[in-house]
């Protein structure tokens, strides 16, 4: 059994390895951030299916009043995707449920890092 001075120590030890962590975290940071002024249409030259767009005023949305894709869709533009359908339809045009959207786009992200998109919904996604 270790005494109270050893877990002391060991205690020590363990934070200044985590000390040393964040700062090498935090100088990584700070690389991360001068990369934001490279221009990053460069990033993906050579991957398939990438095509540079400027920036733009949305994301093309397609509106469809079914579950299923069929038919023509109501084309809009959405400034920003971050939507709460739960209690009114997603545009006035389509049904409260039963109906499915397409956004198509590029994200251009404000630095090369690991990002985690999200969906939350009760029919899939």
């Amino acid at each position: 059994m270790k005494d109270a001075w050893t877990f002391t120590l060991d205690l020590k030890k363990q934070w200044e390895d985590i000390e040393r962590k964040i700062v090498i975290l935090k100088e990584e940071l700070v690389e991360l951030r001068k990369m934001d002024s490279i221009p990053h249409e460069e990033d993906c030259e050579g991957v398939l299916g990438y095509m540079y767009i400027p920036e733009g005023d949305g994301i093309p949305t397609k509106y469809y009043n079914n579950e299923m894709f069929d038919g023509a869709p109501i084309n809009k533009v959405s400034e920003l995707i971050d939507f709460d359908w739960q209690n009114d339809n997603p545009i006035e045009e389509i049904n409260h449920d039963n109906y499915s959207i397409v956004f198509e786009g590029y994200v251009r992200s404000p630095f090369t890092a690991r990002y985690i998109f999200t969906t939350f919904s009760d029919d899939g996604a």
